[in-house]
């Protein structure tokens, strides 16, 4: 026999509760019937004697009920929803042609008088001063060494060769110069010279040293 509470539980015969969900099964005591006096008329039965349906199975069958009929109600509104929006182009097919509203004619407006142009204000600019000018350089005048040896030897000038002596006026720039005289066979002879600007400078009594053997 299954329990009529949970509808899970197996009750054995003579099961005081059920063992899942502790309650206790409901017995029905089916009364003996009687046979109705002679002459009765007999009762006619509407609908087949059913136990007694237990409180769970109600709320249970209720809950479905009331579940199925949102349902449907919310198809129901869904499909009226939609209704409009399908309709909507067949009514505007549908819809009489609206004459046009005429267009008014544009009135002609007298322009606004143009405000007075005032002539712009003439700038005085100051002229640029002029650029400066560059001083042309000052050629310095050159200056002038003569130098003679004893015997002839090779003169160079700040490490340039001039050639053999007797020189006279090799033109150099003023200021101080280093010359040197040599030959072969001789000491070389090394000294400095300043030579200014315009004037000659005259070098004649040198004497070369003979190396000896």
């Amino acid at each position: 026999m299954t329990c009529p509470h949970c509808e899970a539980g197996f009750l054995p015969d003579g099961a005081q509760r059920c063992p899942l969900c502790g309650e206790q099964p409901i017995v029905n005591r089916v009364a003996p019937r009687r046979s109705p006096p002679r002459g009765a008329p007999r009762p006619v039965l509407l609908f087949d004697p059913e136990e007694e349906t237990p409180p769970r199975r109600r709320w249970y069958r209720l809950g479905v009920a009331l579940a199925l009929t949102a349902s449907v109600s919310v198809l129901w509104l869904a499909a009226q929803a939609r209704q409009p929006t399908q309709m909507g182009p067949i009514a505007s097919e549908r819809a009489l042609p609206v004459a046009p509203t005429p267009t008014p004619e544009p009135v002609a407006v007298a322009p606004a008088p143009a405000p007075p142009v005032t002539p712009p204000r003439a700038r005085t600019v100051a002229p640029a001063p002029p650029a400066p000018r560059r001083a042309a350089p000052v050629e310095r005048a050159p200056g002038y060494l003569s130098v003679n040896t004893r015997p002839w030897a090779l003169l160079s000038i700040d490490g340039r060769l001039i050639g053999n002596t007797p020189r006279i006026k090799v033109r150099l720039t003023p200021g101080v110069h280093q010359f040197r005289l040599q030959r072969v066979g001789f000491k070389p002879y090394e000294a400095a010279v300043e030579v200014k600007a315009g004037e000659t400078v005259s070098i004649t009594n040198i004497t070369l040293t003979a190396i000896s053997p």
